[in-house]
């Protein structure tokens, strides 16, 4: 009997930090049940990851080692659990194989569900001849980019980045995902010239990024197919990544955005309430820390806040 192939990709791993809703996982307890109510009972040659539905390197090389040992993403993999985190406390551990970690815990809960199982085999392909026993289904995907947005989910932004790459040109890597994403923007009406992409969350400093881009994609969220894009933007001082960041200014309940930064570079893209509300999108580059974006950010946002209520 060949081994039981396990495929797909995990939702979003439930996090505590301050600022995050609640995620729309897809808990690996599922399948395991699903795989007890087919009525799998034992699986004498073990179990096989199968990361297929996309590929490229765990970690990209345009990132730099900061990124990686910040633990601003995960290895990003098509068959992975938690976003490939072992652990989050007392600090974050990454696995060095996502497939051959989402087998073993899916091999664990099988077993407590009463299923034998043989072991792990190496990743590796589906076996020939391989037929669907159980799967499960994600949240809609409308749900799984309003938390992205809201709480800057890089690695969300890496799977999806390679799975539109995999839909649009049958190719599952990030250059095909960034490439895919330009030509979809372009064809709905985004500004794209001058703008470069070579990841899907933004971490590397190849990427670039102008205003009539942003501004453009921003205001997709009007259409009611693209609702997402605006339902998941943090509120400044109120909520998403935003909640502790300008609580007690201007914009404070009056700004949603969704905001970027890596080392000297900042910006954000949103609107901002009021009798003359304006959408508004900038972009700062420099040599600056953390505390002197949130500063940039905040004198851009104070001067729109005062615009927007004369």
């Amino acid at each position: 009997m060949a081994p039981l192939p396990v495929c797909g990709w995990s939702a979003p791993v439930a996090r505590t930090d301050h600022y995050s809703a609640p995620a729309p996982i897809t808990p690996l307890e599922w399948l395991a049940g699903a795989l007890a109510q087919a009525g799998v009972r034992s699986v004498p040659a073990g179990a096989v990851g199968v990361d297929a539905m996309t590929s490229g390197p765990l970690y990209l090389p345009t990132w730099t080692p900061t990124e990686i040992s910040e633990h601003d993403v995960g290895p990003v993999s098509s068959l992975v659990v938690n976003e490939g985190w072992t652990r989050w406390q007392p600090q974050y551990a990454a696995t060095a194989d996502p497939p051959a970690d989402a087998v073993g815990r899916l091999e664990s809960l099988m077993r407590a569900d009463g299923i034998s199982v043989g072991g792990i085999a190496p990743d590796g392909p589906a076996p020939a001849g391989a037929q669907v026993l159980a799967s499960v289904t994600s949240a809609p995907l409308s749900a799984i980019v309003a938390y992205m947005l809201a709480t800057s989910d890089n690695h969300i932004a890496e799977m999806l980045t390679r799975m539109v790459g995999e839909r649009v040109s049958g190719s599952g890597t990030t250059a095909a995902g960034t490439a895919a994403v330009l030509q979809v923007a372009a064809g709905l009406g985004v500004p794209v010239d001058g703008a470069r992409m070579v990841d899907g969350s933004g971490l590397s400093r190849q990427n670039a990024a102008t205003c009539p881009e942003l501004l453009g994609a921003y205001r997709l969220g009007a259409r009611p197919e693209f609702a997402a894009l605006r339902a998941g933007l943090p509120i400044a001082g109120e909520t998403g990544a935003m909640e502790n960041e300008f609580r007690g200014t201007p914009a404070d309940g009056k700004v949603i955005a969704k905001g970027g930064w890596i080392d000297g570079v900042a910006g954000l893209v949103g609107s901002v309430g009021g009798t003359r509300g304006v959408d508004f999108a900038f972009v700062f580059n420099g040599v600056f820390d953390f505390p002197t974006s949130l500063a940039i950010d905040e004198r851009a946002l104070d001067a729109l806040v005062a615009y927007s209520n004369p």
